[in-house]
C-alpha cells in the first residue's frame, strides 16, 4: 500500500499554524513597557534627607550645592519629585531648570519672601509645555499664586486637602494619567502669608491612585489614595491647621515612559 502523501502547500500552512501557537511559549518574550508605578518603586526606600537630590549625572547632591556630591542617598521631597518626572516624561531634568523662579518673585530679598512659592514653581517648570491640565483650574495662570485673606495671611491655589473637594478632584484624574501635586499652609514666616512647601506625585493605574513623596522621619514611601484607609492615612500626616488651610493642587500629565526592549 502506497503511503498517503500530503500535498506540500497544506502541510506548510499546517506547520504555520501549529507554529503560532507553540512559538509565543518557546520565544523569549520581551519584557513589557515600565509601568508608572513599575518605575517609581524603585526609589521606596530611599531614606529622606533635608535639600536631598539626584543631579542629572545620577550624583546624590543638594538643591543648594549641587556641585558637591554626597556618599549616600537620600531624597526630600522637591528631589523625589524631580527624579520622578525623569522617569515619567523621559527626560533628564537639571535641577536649576526644575526650581527656576518662574515670576521673579521669590529669589533673595524678594518682598514676599524667598521660596515661598518654591514646591509651585517646581511643578509647573516639570510641566513645562507637556499637554497638560490643572486640577482645579486657576482663573489665571499667571497671576500671582495666592488668594491674600489679610496682612500676613493668605491661600494657596486649590482645594482644602481635609474637605471633600479633594476627593473630588481625585476622581478626576484619568487612568494612565499621573499628577505633579504641591502643598501649601497659610505660612507666616514669609509676607506673602502662604508657602508651598511639599511636593509629590500620584499615579493613577490598575485602579488605584498610588501617591509617591518624601517625607520628613520616613523614607521615600506611598499610600493607596483609592483606598479610604489609605487617604485618611495621608491626610492624618497633614493633619488640619487652627490657623487655616492646609490646600493641594494638582497638574495632570501623560507619561512618556521609554519604551523597553
Amino acid at each position: 500500500m502506497r503511503p498517503f502523501k500530503t500535498p506540500f502547500p497544506v502541510l506548510a500552512a499546517a506547520v504555520l499554524t501549529l507554529a503560532a501557537f507553540i512559538w509565543p511559549t518557546l520565544a523569549p518574550s520581551q519584557p513589557p513597557p515600565p509601568s508608572m508605578t513599575g518605575a517609581l518603586n524603585q526609589f521606596l526606600t530611599i531614606p529622606f534627607r533635608a535639600d536631598g537630590a539626584l543631579d542629572s549625572q545620577g550624583r546624590w547632591v543638594t538643591f543648594n550645592q549641587p556641585g558637591r556630591a554626597l556618599d549616600s542617598p537620600g531624597f526630600n521631597c522637591s528631589g523625589f519629585t524631580v527624579a520622578a518626572a525623569r522617569l515619567l516624561l523621559d527626560r533628564n531634568f537639571e535641577l536649576g531648570e526644575a526650581s527656576r523662579d518662574r515670576r521673579g518673585d521669590s529669589g533673595p530679598g524678594a518682598p514676599l519672601g524667598q521660596d515661598w512659592d518654591f514646591g509651585l514653581d517646581l511643578i509647573l517648570n516639570l510641566a513645562g509645555d507637556y499637554p497638560h491640565r490643572f486640577l482645579p483650574e486657576p482663573a489665571d495662570p499667571e497671576a500671582a499664586p495666592l488668594i491674600p485673606l489679610r496682612p500676613g495671611r493668605a491661600l494657596g491655589w486649590g482645594v482644602s486637602l481635609h474637605g471633600p473637594e479633594f476627593e473630588e478632584l481625585l476622581a478626576r484624574i484619568r487612568p494612565g494619567h499621573f499628577c505633579l501635586f504641591s502643598l501649601s499652609r497659610p505660612d507666616g514666616r514669609f509676607k506673602a502669608g502662604v508657602s508651598y512647601y511639599h511636593v509629590g506625585v500620584i499615579v493613577a493605574e490598575e485602579g488605584a491612585l498610588w501617591l509617591y513623596h518624601s517625607t520628613l522621619g520616613a523614607k521615600t514611601n506611598r499610600v493607596n489614595l483609592a483606598d479610604p484607609e489609605g487617604l485618611a492615612r495621608f491626610r492624618r500626616h497633614f493633619k488640619p491647621l487652627a490657623n487655616g488651610q492646609r490646600r493641594i493642587f494638582m497638574i495632570e500629565l501623560s507619561p512618556s515612559l521609554p519604551t523597553s526592549g
